[in-house]
């Protein structure tokens, strides 16, 4: 049994730059020789996935079963949330598995069985994005349950982070009854949302992904001290080094201080055309004596994602109470079809009833040139807040999705009371 637990430490260990990882490789050969599938049936099988980043491998746990309809369908357990791939295309050959919000896809080819072997692909981008992957049919449904070899208590609370170029981002983490742990990092620009890991010989492994993105993060911590070093990988590759320590009192700058209005300006003005390709501004009738929140959006941020998946059901049961919503997109592409193509996906996931409005790309000049009144677009989502009169009230930089918990619950409630603050006026 312990060689197999050591077989799925590979996965991670086998590019780790840490020095405890010598004894886990030399096992790995041998413990590989025990592998065996699991699957259940004909009509249902489990996975983990292994996407190789630049120096170090994020794991995934894949489910997939037969529908009623007699077709496969599956999702990435993580343990907060499923990923639930849009498509599932299953061949004696390949396994193509879709997440067609981001335009990604796991797509791979049968070594044989109980072995696959792959690229996480992402479509539509300027360059061609390929990371590739390995995938194994374990013999434990989850990849966890060979990998808790150690507590993971000291793990759990607030942690400080500062990466080396200074940029801070606060860690919150809880313990699992099986020793497991998961959680977020929370930074100015939004949260990584959810981020699961485990611990083994004082080595801590943090990852998540989501179709859009990949993260990990590796750490160790100063038995002296207390504090912890490691490392973030992202992407095809991103890397970053950095340094933490428990902080109960940590906390980050004022969301609604980060971005403001130049000095002079006291209204929102823009003209953009929706998907229609029909142009909006704020002086349209629609938003006359309405309070208006204003959403800078793009269709390739998960942060903005999980803000409309609050703010469109939101939408839906105030907008008798006069109130209107904008999402202001800006898109990887200039070219208006390709735009409106993609935000069209987002409209249609989440039945988005108010206006989307194509406002430019993700280039910092394009995007800071579009609303020249702000000191800048300083992260995606920025939600912005206009009264009655047309005066804006507030701009609240980032978004602290469901991942964070407590700060997403305090954020809807100061959301709510802050709108009904503005309905109220006159």
């Amino acid at each position: 049994m312990f060689l197999v637990e050591v077989s799925i430490f590979h996965l991670l260990l086998i590019k780790k730059m840490f020095k405890k990882k010598v004894l886990f490789l030399l096992l790995l050969t041998f413990a590989n020789v025990y592998a065996h599938a699991q699957k259940f049936g004909e009509n249902r099988e489990k996975w983990i996935f292994s996407i190789s980043l630049a120096k170090a491998n994020v794991l995934l746990n894949i489910e997939l079963k037969k529908n009623s309809d007699n077709q496969w369908e599956g999702f990435i357990d993580n343990q907060q949330e499923k990923v639930v791939f849009d498509r599932v295309i299953k061949t004696k050959d390949s396994l193509n598995l879709y997440i067609d919000l981001y335009d990604a896809a796991l797509l791979c080819k049968y070594d044989n069985e109980a072995k696959l072997r792959g690229d996480w692909v992402r479509f539509g981008l300027k360059e061609p994005f390929r990371v590739p992957l390995t995938a194994e049919i374990p013999m434990y449904s989850n990849y966890l349950e060979g990998s808790r070899l150690n507590s993971t208590k000291d793990w759990a609370g607030k942690w400080e982070i500062f990466f080396e170029d200074n940029k801070q981002i606060i860690g919150e983490f809880k313990n699992l009854e099986d020793n497991s742990f998961v959680g977020t990092f929370l930074s100015s620009s939004g949260d990584y949302r959810f981020l699961e890991g485990f611990c083994n010989q004082g080595v801590f492994y943090l990852f998540g992904f989501n179709g859009a993105s990949a993260y990990i993060f590796i750490a160790e911590k100063d038995e002296k001290t207390g504090n912890i070093k490691g490392e973030m990988h992202s992407g095809r590759t991103g890397y970053k080094k950095f340094t933490g320590k428990k902080n109960a009192e940590a906390f980050l700058p004022d969301a609604n201080k980060i971005t403001y209005l130049k000095e002079g300006y006291k209204k929102l003005d823009f003209s953009f055309p929706n998907l229609d390709n029909q142009k909006i501004n704020l002086s349209d009738k629609k938003f006359k004596n309405k309070v208006v929140i204003v959403q800078l959006l793009g269709s390739w941020c998960p942060n903005c994602i999980d803000e409309i998946g609050y703010l469109s059901p939101w939408y839906q049961k105030n907008k008798k109470r006069g109130v209107e919503i904008i999402g202001l997109a800006y898109e990887r592409n200039a070219e208006f079809d390709i735009a409106k193509s993609k935000v069209e996906k987002i409209k249609k996931k989440f039945d988005i009833q108010y206006e989307l409005l194509i406002a430019g790309t993700t280039e910092k000049e394009n995007a800071n040139a579009t609303l020249p009144m702000l000191n800048g677009v300083n992260a995606y989502p920025t939600t912005i807040f206009i009264d009655k009169k047309g005066k804006v009230r507030k701009i609240h930089t980032g978004f602290s999705g469901p991942a964070t918990g407590k700060h997403y619950e305090e954020w809807q409630n100061d959301f709510n009371l802050f709108i009904d603050t503005l309905l109220a006026e006159k």
